[in-house]
């Protein structure tokens, strides 16, 4: 047996909306005791008074989640500012958290930490791993590449970055009962679990693609030895501002043409024609500009989801967690809802939603390849009891 429950309230103080939902899923899980948990919220929030209300319910959960740049719901939709719980309750899929401290002063030692961690605690094998971590303090990639050694090459890892609603000052992460900044907590998923996933975009290539010749993690200096910023500037023009609109392609295979990921700049390097990104760009990768419409960027999620259903089994289907970008927020503006309610009309009218919008996300491309790092993505997870 696997339920998942939702509960999602939009009371802008932290005892009342925790209340809420505690009483709303108590009535869900009718006597039920959830093993697993993920809290998103928005940044004002008293986040100890929580986590200190939901233990004292649930004393033996193991729980991991974060701050936000908006929060996803199939009860109230997309809201910012609000507080969304997820709970597991299951008797054959074994869900195990971890956390890793300090990440920036060693990532390989926080990941190590975190995976060990929950490791400890499973009877069985891993079928995936769920995160939500820091996303200012030090590179997004190399924490992912950290995880997936340590994880092993057969372990899928899906999840996304924690948020601060644009202020880029300080982000905040849960584990159990603990508050916490520039760490790495995560869910492991074992025993008879179904699960998988879809990833969209709605930006597509333009113009000539172009090889990476000169990069600092995520600072860009040339392209063809010819400077990032006379690529752009002839595009959009010599005075254009830098924004999410126009997000760099990223190839890993260049055979592949229809899958890239996504690097949307950060801005000029003052002083200089480099440009930064919201995450690392490999030397030598392929590159090329992209451009969407609102149009095109809310119909990706459908393509995320017919994705993931696509690859999901003949279990039953019981939830989708959704993560997607908060740049795809500040394009899309009042339009962001719309992407809440065509996932919601693609889903069993019982599949319940959760997820939030962060700064970035992971998955793989597609079934069979390793877990990216993206920008102005869309990933849609499926979670299903496996009958094996």
């Amino acid at each position: 047996m696997l339920k998942v429950i939702v509960s999602h309230s939009d009371d802008v103080d932290a005892i009342d909306a925790i209340e809420e939902i505690i009483e709303d899923v108590r009535e869900q899980l009718d006597g039920l005791v959830p093993q697993a948990g993920l809290l998103f919220c928005g940044l004002d929030f008293e986040y100890d008074v929580l986590l200190e209300e939901l233990y004292n319910e649930f004393p033996d959960i193991e729980l991991i989640g974060g701050t936000t740049d908006g929060e996803v719901s199939s009860t109230l939709g997309y809201e910012q500012g609000s507080v969304v719980l997820t709970l597991f309750v299951s008797d054959t899929v074994e869900i195990k958290a971890g956390v890793g401290k300090h990440l920036s002063e060693d990532i390989d030692l926080a990941t190590k930490t975190a995976v060990e961690q929950a490791s400890s605690k499973m009877d069985t094998d891993v079928k995936f791993c769920f995160t939500v971590y820091e996303s200012l303090t030090c590179s997004a990639v190399v924490v992912l590449e950290s995880l997936k050694r340590r994880l092993g090459v057969d372990i899928t890892v899906l999840g996304g970055l924690a948020a601060d609603d644009w202020n880029m000052r300080k982000t905040f992460q849960f584990y159990n009962n603990e508050v916490l900044s520039d760490s790495v907590p995560l869910l492991l998923f074992g025993g008879q679990v179904e699960f998988s996933y879809g990833v969209a975009s709605g930006w597509e290539p333009i113009g000539v693609q172009k090889v990476v010749t000169k990069v600092d993690h995520n600072v860009v200096h040339e392209l063809d030895g010819a400077p990032i910023l006379d690529f752009y500037n002839h595009y959009l023009g010599e005075y254009s501002t830098l924004t999410s609109n126009y997000p760099l392609a990223v190839f890993p295979d260049v055979a592949a043409h229809d899958k890239f990921y996504l690097r949307n700049p950060a801005g000029v390097v003052d002083g200089t024609t480099s440009i930064a990104f919201f995450g690392d760009i490999p030397l030598h990768a392929t590159v090329q500009l992209t451009e969407a419409t609102s149009e095109k960027i809310v119909e990706a999620v459908e393509t995320a989801v017919n994705m993931a259903i696509g690859n999901f089994g003949d279990a039953k289907l019981e939830s989708a967690l959704v993560i997607s970008c908060s740049g795809r927020c500040k394009v899309l503006g009042i339009n962001t809802r719309e992407e809440i309610a065509l996932l919601q009309s693609k889903l069993p009218a019982d599949c319940s939603i959760s997820g939030l919008y962060g700064y970035g996300e992971i998955a793989p491309l597609d079934k069979g390849m390793e877990s990216q790092f993206h920008n102005g993505t869309i990933v849609v997870i499926l979670l299903g009891e496996s009958h094996v």
